[in-house]
């Protein structure tokens, strides 16, 4: 009996262990499904994608003790002076960080996606921001590199979106957080620590591009699979890095009916091949007015989020329930980009997008959340 009890124990002990590994790594799933995806294009491909993906190295430490916009970590290029003035405890850090895993750990995960915005601190440092310093950008490329050298089929996009410097500010006669972009200099720092840092890895612009069949780049005997995207017509021009090809598609409205609304009209675009030279992202990701109404709400009302976890738990499952249950056959779908996507099942979504057997057995997709209930209007408070 007791042989028969240590048994059942080690069997279960195993099946949770490979569950667990099953649903948390998934590291090979693009070769793992090489037949089924490796005639199609780049940007024919379904791939998760984590917003603001240097933000899990912000801690809430940085945001206390703060008189008069002055805390630690506030001081980020991108973050206006009002801003840095108003916050007060972790509200800050709160509405600032949107991940909770390192770079590895979504590679290991299955994100294949990662909008980072850069920016310049006070020692010149290249670090990743989101109105507070988060990761610095040597150790996501650093996470990048490790990845990559031991996967060689998985290709990733890092998506530079944002460029911050308060030198460049200056020189423009811009307050903080007024303007984006880089002074030369720095521009070309950027890019020499980007190439450096991934030496070897980086996929040619001048060879390939979004329309790029996926088995072509696996032909290369180098292993070439990381893709380097600057959305910013100031960025230097080399043939490593892939300048202004992903296109802008962000929504910024919160509530939910005209979220839905300007999500589908990009679908409809991508549908009518607007998109077809370029990657092309939706998102389930949900950004706060600048005025910051929706966050003064959270402050009155149980209905409202009090922080970007919060936001992300109330909009990931029904803006991925549209995707799944609504829009999915019907609309080509390149980049998903979500907070918090370890949440949210969006690495299995992803995949169910690209025509592989998945279950969602215990999914949050598609089912209802507070966010039905947040009003357009200051009017039916709740």
């Amino acid at each position: 009996m007791n042989m028969l009890k240590l048994f059942c124990k080690v069997f279960f002990l195993l099946s949770f262990t490979f569950y667990s590994v099953d649903l948390f790594a998934q590291p090979n799933w693009l070769a793992e499904n090489a037949a089924l995806l490796g005639k199609k294009q780049l940007n024919q491909i379904v791939l998760p994608g984590a917003h603001d993906a240097g933000t899990y190295a912000i801690k809430e430490a940085k945001s206390s003790n703060v008189r008069l916009g002055g805390g630690e970590g506030l001081n980020s290029p991108d973050n206006k002076p009002l801003k840095q003035l108003l916050s007060f405890g972790s509200t800050f850090s709160n509405w600032a960080k949107t991940q909770e895993r390192s770079t590895l750990e979504m590679l290991n995960d299955g994100i294949r996606y990662f909008d980072i915005r850069i920016c310049v601190d006070s020692k010149g440092t290249f670090m990743t921001c989101h109105g507070m310093y988060g990761a610095s950008l040597e150790s996501v490329l650093d996470d990048v590199k490790t990845f990559t050298e031991k996967n060689p089929k998985e290709i990733v996009l890092l998506g530079f979106n944002h460029f911050w410097e308060r030198q460049y500010q200056i020189e423009q006669r811009k307050k903080q957080g007024e303007i984006e972009g880089l002074t030369k200099t720095k521009w070309n720092e950027l890019i020499a620590l980007v190439k450096t840092k991934l030496n070897g890895k980086l996929l040619s612009s001048k060879d390939f591009s979004p329309k790029s069949k996926l088995e072509d780049v696996w032909k290369l005997k180098n292993n070439n699979q990381v893709i380097a995207l600057f959305d910013f017509p100031d960025a230097p021009n080399d043939e490593l890095i892939w300048k202004q090809l992903e296109v802008n598609t962000w929504v910024e409205d919160w509530y939910l009916d005209d979220f839905k609304a300007k999500t589908l009209k990009v679908l409809e675009n991508a549908q009518n091949n607007l998109y077809a030279d370029k990657f092309y992202a939706i998102r389930s990701s949900v950004t706060p007015d600048e005025g910051g109404k929706l966050i003064r709400m959270g402050f009155i009302s149980t209905v409202y989020p009090k922080s970007v976890s919060e936001l992300a738990d109330m909009t990931n499952p029904v803006a991925l329930g549209w995707i799944k249950n609504e829009w999915a056959g019907k609309y080509p779908i390149n980049l998903i980009w979500s907070d918090f996507y370890n949440r949210a099942d969006l690495v299995k979504l992803a995949k169910y997008l690209n025509g592989i057997k998945v279950d969602f057995i215990n999914t949050k997709i598609g089912t209802g959340t507070n966010w039905s209930k947040w009003k357009k209007s200051n009017e039916n408070k709740q």
